[in-house]
């Protein structure tokens, strides 16, 4: 089962999308993260954007 933790979301549909398709595909288990930051600073939050 997949656990998923939402923070600060800019694409909501997509990340619905993303998390349904994970929790009714039930035999992968783990925890899935939206929203958070992969890199940041104590002065500001980085963001990884596709080319």
């Amino acid at each position: 089962m997949i656990e998923v933790i939402r923070g600060t979301i800019d694409k909501p549909v997509s990340a619905k999308r993303l998390a349904e398709f994970f929790v009714i595909n039930s035999e992968i288990e783990g925890t899935l993260y939206f929203g958070f930051p992969i890199f940041s600073t104590a002065e500001e939050t980085v963001k990884v954007l596709p080319n």
